[in-house]
């Protein structure tokens, strides 16, 4: 459920597409060899993000952001600065969501742009791209964060 909503947002949709994930994965269990756990949470995790993109993609809303540079962005936010997971999670939900989808697979699922750009069929430079504007946009959003809590 936590990868379904890592990627949609929405608790109602999020559901429908675990739902379809484990349909998806009884049926292609057979073919799996699983030696250790970690192995088939990661398996399933796959799907689960796979029906979620595929499940967006069929709904027409699946929106990227303009290319820019990767080089365009640079980092702000000072070291000292900790976050909750709670609060983590909140921030990626406030991406837009073309930002959202490739923050997820490069730095959660551990994809690669040219796997990313295989999967959302958008080019390489476009995926590190939105990598690079979904982490300035965290960024921002982190120090906003710790301004207001140093204010409050």
């Amino acid at each position: 459920m936590s990868v379904a909503q890592r990627y949609l947002g929405s608790s109602a949709q999020a559901s429908d597409i675990v739902q379809e994930s484990m349909i998806r994965i009884f049926h292609h269990l057979s073919q799996l060899e699983v030696r250790e756990e970690h192995t088939f949470k990661a398996w399933m995790a796959r799907i689960t993000s796979r029906e979620a993109i595929r499940w967006r993609k069929k709904q027409g809303r699946f929106i990227f952001q303009e290319e820019l540079s990767p080089d365009h962005f640079a980092p702000t936010l000072p070291q000292d600065v900790t976050f909750q997971r709670e609060e983590l999670q909140k921030m990626l939900m406030q991406l837009p969501e073309g930002y959202r989808m490739v923050f997820n697979l490069y730095v959660i699922e551990e994809y690669s742009h040219k796997e990313i750009a295989e999967l959302l069929e958008i080019t390489p430079s476009a995926s590190r791209s939105q990598l690079s504007r979904a982490r300035a946009k965290l960024q921002a959003l982190m120090a906003q964060k710790k301004v207001y809590e140093k204010v409050s």
